[in-house]
C-alpha cells in the first residue's frame, strides 16, 4: 500500500444507504483470486493517473500485514481479531520513475483495496470503528505526512453503504513542507469492504471521478461473485498463489 496514506485512508467509510433486501452475494466462498479480480487494475485507472506502474506493497495480505501500516499496529491487530477480517488484497500505483512526493506535481499516488470480513456485521462494525479513529485522526503522522484535515463528503448510493472522503496532509522532506490531498470512495458489499484512494499534490476535486470508479468496481465485484452458486462462507479463503 502506498506508505504515506495508510490503512486509515483505504478503510474509513460510513452507512449511507440500506441494501433494498437482495441477496447477499457474498455469501459464497471468496478466494484470494476473487479478491484480486475486484481490486483497480491499471486500465482502471482514471484520468491523470493513467500509465502509473504498480508497486512492489500490492498483492494479498494477511491480518498481521495489514495492521503493520496502521497507526496503532496493536490496536489495529486487535481490531480485525474482533471483527473478524479474513485477509485483504492491495493493489497500488505510482509514477514511473518519481523518488518522492516532495519531488512531484499532480498526481502521485493510487490504491485499491478489498477487505474481507467473516460476516456482513464484521465488515459494517468495522467500518463503523475505522471512521471513529478518523474522526481523531486529525494531527497524527501517516508515512511522513501530518494529517491536517479530514472531511466526508456525500457518495451516491452504491451497494450497501458508501462514503467519500478528502483528507489534507502536510508531507516534509529536506526541509520543506507540501500539502498534499487524498481522495478516498469507500464502499462495503456484504462482507467484502472496497476503498479506492488517490493523492494529489494539488486540491483538484475528484471525487466525482472516484465515485464513477466505485461503481464500475461493484459491478465488477457483482459478475465475480455471481460466478459460482452461493455456499455457506468458510473461516479462511482459498490460497491462490
Amino acid at each position: 500500500m502506498i506508505p504515506w496514506v495508510g490503512g486509515l485512508l483505504l478503510a474509513m467509510a460510513m452507512a449511507a444507504c440500506g441494501g433494498g433486501g437482495e441477496a447477499d452475494l457474498t455469501a459464497r466462498q471468496i478466494s484470494n483470486a476473487d479478491l484480486g479480480m475486484m481490486a483497480v487494475y491499471e486500465v482502471d485507472l482514471p484520468g491523470d493517473f493513467a500509465g502509473f506502474v504498480r508497486t512492489e506493497e500490492s498483492g494479498f495480505k494477511t491480518n498481521e500485514q495489514s495492521a503493520e501500516k496502521d497507526f496503532d499496529p496493536a490496536d489495529e491487530a486487535q481490531d480485525l481479531e474482533r471483527f473478524g477480517q479474513i485477509g485483504e488484497y492491495i493493489r497500488a500505483y505510482e509514477p514511473p520513475g518519481v523518488a518522492g512526493p516532495a519531488a512531484q506535481e499532480g498526481a502521485i499516488g493510487f490504491v485499491s483495496g478489498v477487505r474481507l470480513f467473516g460476516d456482513a456485521p464484521g465488515a459494517a462494525g468495522y467500518l463503523q470503528d475505522e471512521l471513529a479513529d478518523a474522526d481523531g485522526s486529525v494531527g497524527k503522522e501517516a508515512g511522513g505526512a501530518t494529517i491536517e484535515e479530514v472531511e466526508r463528503f456525500k457518495v451516491g448510493r452504491v451497494a450497501d453503504e458508501a462514503v467519500g472522503v478528502r483528507t489534507r496532509l502536510m508531507f516534509r522532506e529536506d526541509g520543506s513542507e507540501r500539502l498534499a490531498y487524498a481522495t478516498t470512495v469507500s464502499f462495503r458489499r456484504g462482507r467484502l469492504l472496497l476503498g479506492i484512494a488517490a493523492v494529489r499534490m494539488d486540491d483538484k476535486d475528484i471525487g466525482a471521478e472516484l465515485e464513477l470508479l466505485a461503481r464500475s468496481l461493484d459491478e465488477r465485484i457483482q459478475v465475480v461473485l455471481q460466478a459460482a452458486p452461493v455456499a455457506t462462507p468458510v473461516a479462511t479463503p482459498t490460497i491462490v498463489p
